[in-house]
């Protein structure tokens, strides 16, 4: 009884205690430690939030770390500490990146997977694989990259296109949520109440030189015309670098405008280009900048929600980037819903929002950059991963030595994915000469030939109209097939009642003018050969590659009546062409100075 009395002392249990404690632990060290042998370490690629569809991301995944971020400056700190590989970036993020050695060239050899020469070659491939406003963008940062940081002269000039790889482009625009107007007359913006209000703007101003510097379609008019017709519920994207350039044409100073639009940030005057963005929100609106009426949200898709949100009162209008905008226009692919005049539940739908493109913008592009400390087995898989997801293809346009070739072979896919199989099929069903593959290939190749014709910067409802025409003559009693054709059309579309021909045609049409990225059929090729397409349908955004651009402008924005959704696409295009919008690009900085203005940005703006 005293031994068991002993054993059960406070000493004993306080041992047992002890060496249970140090057993777990073990077993713990022991397991975690089996845990990281069994999972090999993962290199982390950097991306902004919301920027990359799931697929992709998941293949990335598989042989990096995907990370996000809200502000650029967590991925440049990512890349000084050596805790990121690569990542997408910012234009003139890069800069700094270039001039202080935090990133190398970009490997294109391996990206575009072909013998490169030298940097002139490079540099032709370039040219024809971008769009020429991205190009020509790119090219425009030569001359900050003529010096080192300390402003030595570099023994040969560096360009930006050698070490950055456009991802997208994208513009500032102002958006707003019709069915939160506040009454009917308020829905719709036109160009004749912005002309309107901009005249009674002037009228009212003692500013002398007011009208010199505020135009009808300037940042400042159009965010008046809003708070003059109830749309008071503001929330701007929080990009500190473009806030700044969008403010930089209104600093408001000794009963005069003082325009800095597009000029160098340095330690001199960045105080005042963050000083005069909160002059412009401002004036603009007649709130202050911590009014709670005005806020700031740097994720996208967050903002573009609450916009649509029919439930979100607070947030009525937007300053957002233009890829953000057409996603929002595509307002039913959002899942919030309203209640339509029969008090039936349905979607927020399609151009709900309204989007409003102003004069002094910017013109922004992202890209991906790499880390100078990337191993060469990591840099290997990193090209052999971005080259099967978000950059696959990316040669298209330099491979067919023409993007209209490259669309054409795309549409070629497209007719082949959707139809063949089931139009052969059900042609020899209904024939007894059985010459179905024969039949499909003429009608193939006369479709090619239409929508080759229709590849061109006409964006014209004729073109579609051609469409029409050819399958009018397709199911026309002067074709011997013509009865075939209606039925093989009818099992194809999933048509089991009786419909007009005239419906018959329009659906037909439809289906045929364009590559249908709706379609689920296209969408599941689209994930295993065009995961760079599939990206945009997921994002929204302005390709920088040509070949992707001219694919998507041409295919992606057609009405369900067979017509260009204009409306779209004019939100769609980056338009340096227009006379009445003029594109600056954010010019790089210090990394002093980048520190000292966020600082500035923060106490003054965030709230």
């Amino acid at each position: 009884m005293g031994h068991i009395k002993n054993f059960f002392s406070f000493k004993n249990i306080k041992n047992i205690l002890v060496l249970g404690l140090a057993l777990f632990i073990a077993i713990i060290v022991f397991l975690l430690v089996g845990f990281k042998v069994g999972t090999p370490f993962k290199p982390t690629f950097y991306n902004y939030k919301s920027y990359i569809s799931k697929v992709n991301e998941a293949k990335i995944n598989q042989s990096f770390d995907y990370k996000t971020f809200n502000e650029i400056d967590e991925f440049t700190v990512g890349l000084i500490n050596n805790k990121a590989i690569a990542g997408i970036g910012s234009d003139f993020q890069t800069i700094n990146l270039i001039k202080k050695g935090y990133i190398k060239k970009v490997n294109f050899e391996k990206l575009l997977n072909r013998k490169i020469n030298d940097s002139n070659e490079l540099k032709q491939i370039l040219q024809k694989i971008y769009t020429p406003i991205v190009f020509k963008h790119l090219e425009s940062y030569d001359e900050e990259l003529k010096t080192d940081e300390f402003g030595n002269l570099y023994n040969k000039p560096k360009h930006l296109w050698e070490y950055f790889v456009p991802y997208f482009q994208q513009d500032g625009v102002i958006a707003y949520n019709s069915l939160k107007a506040s009454n009917k007359s308020n829905e719709f913006i036109s160009n004749e109440k912005i002309i309107e209000n901009y005249k009674k703007v002037i009228n009212k101003s003692s500013i002398t030189n007011f009208k010199d510097n505020i135009k009808p379609y300037s940042l400042f008019n159009i965010l008046n015309t809003l708070k003059n017709n109830n749309y008071n519920n503001l929330v701007i994207t929080d990009a500190v670098r473009v806030n700044m350039l969008y403010g930089s044409p209104y600093k408001f100073t000794n009963n005069k405008i003082v325009s800095n639009y597009g000029s160098i940030v340095n330690e001199n005057n960045y105080k005042t280009l963050v000083d005069s963005f909160i002059d412009l929100i401002q004036n603009s609106t007649n709130k202050k900048i911590d009014d709670k009426a005005i806020s700031f949200n740097g994720d996208g898709l967050e903002i573009l929600r609450s916009l649509i949100d029919p439930s979100r009162k607070d947030i009525t209008a937007s300053i957002m980037f233009n890829g953000d905008a057409l996603d929002a226009y595509y307002s039913e692919d959002n899942g919030f819903n309203i209640k339509d005049k029969n008090q039936d539940t349905i979607p927020v739908p399609k151009g709900t929002i309204k989007v409003i493109k102003f004069s002094e913008n910017v013109l922004l592009v992202d890209g991906l950059v790499v880390s100078k400390n990337i191993s060469n087995a990591n840099e290997d898989i990193l090209y052999q991963t971005l080259r099967n997801s978000i950059y696959a293809n990316i040669e298209a346009a330099y491979t067919y030595n023409d993007e209209k070739a490259f669309q054409t072979k795309l549409y070629d896919d497209y007719l082949n994915i959707l139809f063949r199989d089931r139009f052969i099929k059900i042609f020899n069903q209904n024939k007894l000469n059985r010459d179905g593959l024969v039949k499909f290939d003429e009608f193939k190749s006369k479709l090619r030939k239409i929508f080759d014709s229709t590849l061109n910067d006409l964006i014209d409802n004729s073109e579609l109209e051609k469409f029409k025409i050819f399958v009018q003559d397709l199911f026309s009693t002067k074709n011997n097939d013509s009865e075939v054709y209606k039925i093989i059309f009818k099992k194809i579309l999933n048509i089991n009642t009786d419909i007009s021909e005239k419906k018959l045609i329009d659906k037909t049409s439809f289906v045929l003018s364009h590559i249908d990225f709706k379609n689920e059929s296209w969408n599941e090729f689209l994930i295993e050969k065009y995961p760079n397409l599939e990206n945009f349908t997921f994002i929204n955004y302005t390709p920088s590659n040509i070949a992707e651009y001219d694919v998507i402008k041409r295919n992606y924005f057609i009405n369900e009546n067979n017509t260009f959704d204009k409306t779209a696409i004019s939100i769609f295009e980056v338009n340096t062409s227009d006379n009445n919008i003029k594109h600056q690009r954010i010019r790089g900085v210090s990394e002093k100075t980048q520190s000292l203005l966020n600082t500035y940005y923060n106490l003054q703006i965030k709230h």
